[in-house]
C-alpha cells in the first residue's frame, strides 16, 4: 500500500510524524541538524560552459574534419595559399557557430531567484526571520498577504488564506486554502487545497503552514531538475544539418575513394592524384553554407521581430516554419486571463453583456429593469473589490471574481460613492470559504435589504431556493462558471440572478486558429481547467471539433509513454494537467515524429518549452519561461503566433532555395571534375578556383537569394519538414548538375587539346561562374519561369550580379587575380562564348518547369 502524501494526512498526524509542536516550532539545534542532513533549500544548478569550450565544439563536425584534412593536404603538396584559404573558412564558421550555440542557461538562475527571500518561521517558541535557504522540513512558517511561499508546505491554520499559483498551474485566480485532509489520490497541484507551494504568492488572508519539502523535493525543485534534463534538446535545424553533414561526408568519402583508385589504375602519380582528390573533396563541400544559413536566419529574426515575435535562437526561425503540432496554453494565449461576464440570467431571461476586459464600457441588456438595477446596487455595495483606471487601462483591485461583478455594476451606470450616500451599511461579511458566499445587509430609510453573493448550490441549500439549482446545473454543463446574486427585502425574496463568468477569449483567436490549420498546423490546447470548461472554450475557438478526444491529467498520468503515443493523434484538449504531464505530452508527440511547437508562460511550462521542438514564451509570462523558450511573443496574442508561423514558413522555403542552389552547383562541379578524371583529362579546376566558385561567387549570389520575397501562395502549402533536402530538390540537383557537366566537360576536352592548360582552366572557371549566375535565377521558383519573377523585386540580386561580374573580371583580367587563382586573361569573344555555353542550364530548367508543373 502506498504511503499517504502530506495533503492526505490529518494535521496532528503529520505534525507528529515531522516531530514538531506548532506552537513552539523546531528548536534551533534541530533545525541546524536537519539543514546539515538534508541540505539547503536551493534549486538545481548546472556547470557553466566557457566561451572557449563552445568555440571548440564548433569543430566537432564531419564537414569540418574534411576541410581541415583538405587544408593539411594542400599544405603537404605545397599549395600554401589554398590551405590558408580553407582554414580561414573553417575559423570563420567556428565564430558564427559560437554565437548560435545552445539554449540560454538563464532559466535555472531565474528559478533560483524565486526562492531567495526571507521567511517568517517559529523556532524555540519565537517568531523570527530566516533565509529561505535555511528552511527545513518541519519548520512552522507564518504567511501574510503579499508573502512569497518559500517551500512546499501543508496548511496547519487558515484564516481566509488564498494563494496565486499561476506560475505552477497556469491558472490566474487565487486558490482558497483549508487545513482539512483530502482523501483523494493523484491530485494535481491546483486541487491540493491544503497545500502551498514554493514560488507562489499569498493573495489574501493569514496562514500557518508546516514545511514538507524543500529544494529538489519541492514542485519548483522538480521543475529545475527537469530543466537540466531538457536543456540540451536540439532544435530541428541542428538535427537536419547533422543528417545533411553525414550525407555530404559519405559522398566525399565514396567519390574521393573512387577517383583515387581510378587515378592510380590509370597510372597517375600519387602526389598528382592526391591533389585531385583534395580538390574534388573541396568541391563537394558547400563552404558557404554555414554563412548563408546564418544570414537567412538573421533576416528571419528581423522579419519575425516586426511580426512581434522575438527570436532568442536563430535556428528557431526554421523550426517555426517546419513544425506541424502547436500546443497552446489556454490562459494568456487563447484567453486574456481576465474574468468577464457575458450573460446574466434574470426573470427567466438571458441578458447579453457587451464590452472587453475590465473596461466598464459596453452595451447591456435589461438596463431599464428597475428590479435588476436594485439587485446590482446592493451587490455593488457588498463588494470589496473594484476596478480602477490608470492611463485608460482598467485594472482589478482585489479578488478577480468580485472585480468582474463590479465591472458589470459599472456597465449599468452605478457609482459606488453615490450609492454610499443613499444606503447605510448594517453589516458586511467577506467571502466565507465554508459557506461559499458573501453576506451583507443595508438599510435605506425604513427599507431593510440583505444580499447573498456566491455559489448557487450552497445558496440554494442555505436559503432553500431550489430554483437556483436547476438553472445553475444547466449553465454549468456548458463549462461556464456561475455566481448567484440573491436579494431579500424585509426578509422576503426580492430578486435573484445568475451571472455567467468566463475567461475572456482574445480577439481574432478563432480566425487565427482557422488560418493556422490551413497552413498545416494542428492546434492542441493544454490547461489546468476542468474538462467541461476546457472543451467549451476549445470548441468556441475552433480547436475542439466533433470526434476529437479530451484527456485529463489523471488519464495522462496512468498511461505509459507508449500508450499515450497511440492516443494523442485524436486529442485536441488536455485538461487538469501538471508540468510533468506537459513534458510527457511533448515527448509523446515527438515520439510520433511530429515537430512540436509549444506556448507557455509559467515556471511550470519551462521543462516542456525546452523539450519541445520549438518553445514559444509569452511576453507577459515569467522570466523562467522566456529563458526556456526559443521565441518570445511580445503581445501574447494567438494571432501573433500565426503571423510568426507565416514568417517562419517563408524563411524555411527560402532556406531550401539557398540549399538547392548551393548543392546543385557543388554537384555540377563534382561531375565535371570526376568526369575529367575518368576520361583521363587533367583536373579542370584547381582547389583555389573551386573555393572561389563556392565561397566567393556563390557567397554573394546565395546571400542575395536569401532576400527574395516569398512566392505568392507558398505559405498555404503544407511543407514536408522532415529534411532540408526533399525528393523534388534531389531531382532538380541531379538535372542541374548533369546539365553543368554536359555544358563544361566537352569544351574542356576540346580546349586541352588545342590550348594551354591554364587557358582551358580559365575558360572553364568562367563557364562555371556564368552557370552559377544563371542558376540563381532558376532556383527562385520551383514552378514559375524566370521571366515571371521580376528582378526588380530583389535589388540585392541585381547588386550581387554587378559584384560577382566585377570579381570575375578581377580573377581573369588582372595580374593579381591571375596569380592568386592560376588564371590568364580572356578576350571579349571568350566571354561571349562562355555565356553561350552556359545557357543550357536555363533552357533545361525552363523545360522541366513547363513539363512537371503544368
Amino acid at each position: 500500500m502506498n504511503a499517504k502524501l502530506p495533503y492526505q494526512k490529518k494535521v496532528p498526524d503529520l505534525l507528529s510524524e515531522l516531530g514538531v509542536d506548532p506552537e513552539e516550532g523546531l528548536s534551533s539545534e534541530e533545525a541546524r541538524e536537519r539543514l546539515a542532513s538534508h541540505g539547503p533549500n536551493k534549486l538545481a544548478t548546472s556547470a557553466s560552459q566557457s566561451l572557449l569550450s563552445i568555440y571548440i565544439n564548433q569543430f566537432k563536425s564531419p564537414l569540418i574534419y574534411i576541410l581541415i584534412f583538405a587544408a593539411a593536404a594542400m599544405l603537404f603538396v605545397g599549395q600554401k595559399s589554398d590551405a590558408v584559404l580553407i582554414m580561414g573558412i573553417v575559423f570563420i564558421n567556428g565564430v558564427i557557430g559560437t554565437f548560435q550555440e545552445g539554449r540560454a542557461r538563464n532559466s535555472l538562475e531565474k528559478l533560483k531567484t524565486l526562492t531567495k527571500h526571507k521567511a517568517l518561521v517559529r523556532r524555540d517558541g519565537k517568531e523570527l526571520l530566516c533565509s529561505s535557504e535555511e528552511l527545513v522540513v518541519g519548520d512552522i512558517v507564518i504567511l501574510h498577504e503579499g508573502d512569497v511561499v518559500e517551500a512546499d508546505s501543508r496548511v496547519v491554520k487558515s484564516e481566509v488564506l488564498t494563494t496565486n499559483e499561476a506560475i505552477l498551474t497556469g491558472e490566474a485566480f487565487p486558490i482558497e486554502k483549508t487545513n482539512a485532509e483530502i482523501a483523494k489520490t493523484n491530485l494535481v497541484i491546483g486541487d491540493q487545497k491544503n497545500m502551498v507551494f514554493a514560488g507562489t504568492n499569498v493573495s489574501s488572508g493569514y496562514g500557518e503552514v508546516v514545511v514538507v519539502a524543500t529544494g529538489f523535493g519541492s514542485e519548483l525543485g522538480k521543475i529545475s531538475k527537469e530543466l537540466l534534463a531538457t536543456s540540451r534538446v536540439a532544435l530541428p535545424l541542428e538535427g537536419k544539418v547533422k543528417e545533411l553533414s553525414k550525407l555530404i561526408s559519405l559522398t566525399v568519402v565514396v567519390v574521393a575513394a573512387f577517383v583515387f583508385f581510378v587515378g592510380l589504375f590509370r597510372g597517375i602519380g600519387l602526389i598528382e592524384i592526391f591533389s585531385v582528390v583534395v580538390g574534388l573533396s573541396v568541391s563537394i563541400i558547400p563552404e558557404g553554407l554555414p554563412v548563408v544559413v546564418t544570414i537567412v536566419l538573421a533576416k528571419g529574426v528581423w522579419r519575425m521581430a516586426k511580426a512581434k515575435a522575438i527570436v532568442r535562437q536563430m535556428a528557431a526561425v526554421e523550426a517555426m516554419g517546419g513544425a506541424d503540432i502547436l500546443l497552446v496554453d489556454k490562459t494568456g494565449t487563447i484567453t486574456t486571463g481576465k474574468m468577464i461576464i457575458r450573460e446574466v440570467y434574470f426573470d427567466d431571461t438571458k441578458l447579453g453583456i457587451g464590452g472587453e476586459g475590465y473596461d466598464p464600457k459596453g452595451k447591456v441588456d435589461g438596463e431599464e429593469n428597475e428590479k435588476l438595477r436594485q439587485l446590482l446596487e446592493i451587490t455593488y455595495l457588498s463588494l470589496r473589490a473594484d476596478v480602477v483606471a490608470e492611463k485608460d487601462l482598467w485594472t482589478p483591485i482585489g479578488d478577480p471574481t468580485e472585480a468582474a461583478i463590479a465591472v458589470l455594476c459599472r456597465k449599468f451606470g452605478l457609482d459606488k460613492e453615490k450609492l454610499l450616500t443613499s444606503y447605510e451599511t448594517v453589516f458586511t461579511k467577506p467571502f466565507n470559504s465554508k459557506k461559499r458566499y458573501i453576506e451583507a445587509a443595508f438599510s435605506a430609510g425604513k427599507e431593510e435589504w440583505q444580499i447573498y453573493i456566491g455559489a448557487a448550490d450552497f445558496l440554494a441549500r442555505d436559503l432553500n431556493l431550489n430554483v437556483l439549482v436547476s438553472e445553475n446545473k444547466k449553465i454549468a454543463q456548458e463549462g461556464k462558471r456561475v455566481v448567484a446574486l440573491v436579494l431579500f427585502k424585509e426578509g422576503k425574496l426580492f430578486a435573484y440572478a445568475l451571472v455567467v463568468m468566463e475567461e475572456e477569449i482574445r480577439v481574432q483567436v478563432e480566425s487565427a486558429v482557422a488560418e493556422a490549420k490551413k497552413v498545416g498546423f494542428r492546434i492542441v490546447m493544454m490547461t489546468g481547467d476542468f474538462p467541461a470548461t476546457a472543451q467549451a472554450i476549445a470548441a468556441k475557438v475552433g480547436i475542439f471539433s466533433e470526434g476529437d478526444s479530451i484527456l485529463s491529467g489523471e488519464e495522462v498520468e496512468k498511461l505509459s509513454g507508449e500508450e499515450l503515443k497511440e492516443k494523442i493523434e485524436h486529442v485536441s484538449v488536455f485538461a487538469r494537467i501538471t508540468p510533468e504531464h506537459k513534458l510527457k505530452i511533448v515527448e509523446a508527440f515527438k515520439a510520433k515524429k511530429h515537430l512540436v511547437a509549444m506556448t507557455g508562460d509559467g515556471v511550470n511550462d519551462a521543462p516542456a518549452l525546452q523539450a519541445a521542438s520549438l518553445g514559444i514564451g509569452l511576453g507577459s509570462g515569467t522570466q523562467v519561461a522566456k529563458d526556456a523558450s526559443d521565441i518570445v511573443l511580445v503581445d501574447n496574442n494567438f494571432s501573433t503566433i500565426v503571423g510568426a508561423i507565416s514568417e517562419g514558413r517563408a524563411i524555411y522555403l527560402t532556406l531550401k532555395k539557398v540549399i538547392l542552389y548551393l548543392f546543385s552547383t557543388s554537384f555540377g562541379e563534382v561531375l565535371v571534375i570526376a568526369g575529367a578524371i575518368i576520361l583521363g583529362l587533367p583536373l579542370p579546376l584547381l582547389a583555389a578556383q573551386i573555393i572561389w566558385l563556392n565561397f566567393v561567387t556563390d557567397g554573394f549570389l546565395d546571400v542575395s537569394l536569401a532576400q527574395d520575397p516569398p512566392e505568392a501562395g507558398s505559405l498555404g502549402k503544407k511543407l514536408s519538414a522532415k529534411s532540408l533536402v526533399d525528393q523534388e530538390m534531389i531531382t532538380r540537383i541531379v538535372i542541374m548538375g548533369a546539365t553543368m557537366m554536359v555544358s563544361a566537360l566537352p569544351i574542356f576536352y576540346y580546349l586541352v587539346q588545342e590550348h594551354s592548360l591554364t587557358y582551358a582552366r580559365s575558360f572553364i572557371l568562367l563557364v562555371m561562374c556564368i552557370i552559377q549566375w544563371f542558376n540563381v535565377l532558376n532556383v527562385r521558383s520551383s514552378e514559375k519561369s524566370i521571366f515571371q519573377i521580376p528582378l526588380t523585386n530583389n535589388y540585392f540580386l541585381l547588386a550581387s550580379f554587378a559584384i560577382v561580374f566585377s570579381l570575375q573580371l578581377f580573377a581573369l583580367q588582372t595580374s593579381l587575380g591571375n596569380s592568386l587563382l592560376h588564371t590568364q586573361p580572356l578576350g571579349l569573344k571568350e566571354w561571349l562564348l562562355a555565356a553561350l555555353a552556359s545557357s543550357p542550364i536555363l533552357i533545361v530548367e525552363e523545360f522541366r518547369k513547363r513539363i512537371f508543373t503544368n
